[in-house]
């Protein structure tokens, strides 16, 4: 009888474990800016590909003053997302809100270069806090 409520228990505790998710909110980002603006993170610096919907995108704005907590999955999400990056680092680019909505298309955004871009390796960040501030 013991047995099997020690590999009950085992099951229990196994099923638990596998069905678990776990994300990684530590990165922040801080608007300082006079604009609302939206973010998107990318592995590569030179190769900027996303996909173009602007309504996930318009959803996600970071009013003036305003912070965001960006989430990425796994309990160490962040810092395997800048180990397995092209150079080893995060690269955020910041878009205008405005400028967003009118042109409806973050690609036409980034093929125009109309974005700012911060590139941090992953020691910056820990002594950084994982806080981004975005100012003009």
């Amino acid at each position: 009888m013991r047995d099997k409520t020690h590999l009950y228990l085992l099951t229990i505790f196994i099923v638990f474990i596998i069905s678990c998710e776990y994300f990684d909110s530590r990165l922040r980002i801080i608007n300082m800016t006079k604009n609302p603006i939206v973010v998107e993170t990318f592995s590569d610096s030179i190769n900027m590909k996303v996909n173009n919907h602007t309504e996930y995108y318009l959803s996600n704005i970071i009013v003036e003053g305003g912070i965001i907590n960006l989430t990425e999955s796994g309990i160490n999400g962040w810092p395997f997302f800048v180990r397995r990056s092209k150079n080893k680092r995060l690269n955020i680019c910041i878009f205008n809100a405005d400028t967003l909505k009118k042109y409806q298309s973050i690609n036409l955004l980034i093929n125009s270069k109309m974005y700012k871009k911060y590139s941090f390796t992953e020691e910056e960040l820990l002594k950084m806090g994982w806080v981004v501030t975005v100012s003009q």
